[in-house]
């Protein structure tokens, strides 16, 4: 069910290599861009046979400021699946957003997208499902293993010269075995030398972002920071929960916690690391990656 309140079909549609063309053919409907059209099929669907033709959307498993994310299910094959219904047809974000994914189509860590379609006017995108995201109370046993699969989907966007800008819990989902993946791409883009520093939700926005005018020069860097955040709230929510039913009886008080857990040299060195005040100075990913961790934690 997108925006308008109608279901939205996914029938025909687009490639997964056509999805930013789609979107830049959208573009040039719509704003006179100089864009070149496709040769795509993406149609509206309002008819009772054409709404019941592949997928049925269910219960909204996420909302932002570009879109909502519906459940949605095939009809013939029951698998499950995960619609973003983009809320003001195809912007700027959207179309970036778009662009990474497809570039980062067929990585185990990130997000993959299965089709695209055109509804009602408005852009939607059919992704895999994931039940979980690192908001959720995880074993500390899989902190490591979170931290080297991001580590891992990150060195792979900063190779290709991406950058997230919107690392988060609630944006690295979780599939049933816990195999992360990176989503949520709406402020992600090539990097540049001057970008707008307004991104990142705050508490994992590195320091080099708080900066006044709106725009700065900063790198990929920033995703690390973020990475080194989530590790630190997640080790704190996870052995120190306020009013959560999983939460012990006698959980760790956060001044002591830390402490205890700095003792291991590597975890030490891999949070300080990714904290670093000094963006040329925090640890790439590709380093996290290659830096031997196992179970730290």
């Amino acid at each position: 069910m997108c925006a308008n309140g109608q279901t939205a079909v996914l029938g025909q549609t687009a490639t997964v290599g056509h999805i930013f063309s789609a979107a830049a053919w959208y573009i040039t409907e719509h704003t006179g861009s100089l864009v070149k059209k496709p040769h795509i099929n993406c149609r509206c669907a309002t008819q009772p046979k054409d709404i019941m033709e592949k997928y049925l959307t269910g219960t909204v498993i996420g909302q932002g400021a570009y879109g909502t994310v519906y459940k949605a299910t095939c009809q013939k094959t029951g698998k499950e699946f995960a619609l973003k219904c983009h809320k003001r047809g195809v912007e700027e974000a959207t179309v970036r957003e778009l662009s990474c994914l497809t570039a980062l189509q067929g990585h185990p860590y990130v997000i993959q997208i299965h089709e695209c379609v055109i509804h009602n006017g408005m852009m939607a995108t059919l992704m895999s499902y994931a039940p979980y995201t690192l908001s959720n109370i995880i074993p500390l046993s899989f902190v490591a293993r979170f931290s080297v699969q991001v580590a891992e989907a990150l060195s792979y966007m900063h190779r290709l010269n991406l950058v997230h800008r919107d690392l988060t819990p609630f944006n690295v989902l979780l599939t049933e075995d816990l195999t992360v993946q990176v989503a949520d791409m709406g402020l992600s883009r090539h990097s540049c030398k001057w970008m707008s520093t307004p991104v990142v939700t705050e508490a994992y926005r590195a320091p080099e972002l708080f900066v006044e005018g709106g725009i700065s020069e900063y790198t990929c860097a920033i995703d690390m920071w973020s990475l080194g955040v989530m590790i630190v709230d997640i080790i704190v929510r996870t052995l120190c929960p306020k009013d959560h039913p999983d939460a012990s009886l006698m959980p760790w008080d956060p001044k002591t916690l830390m402490p205890q857990v700095m003792k291991c040299a590597l975890v030490k060195r891999i949070v300080f690391q990714l904290l670093a005040f000094r963006a040329n100075e925090r640890l790439l990913a590709h380093e996290l990656r290659e830096s031997g961790v196992s179970s730290p934690f």
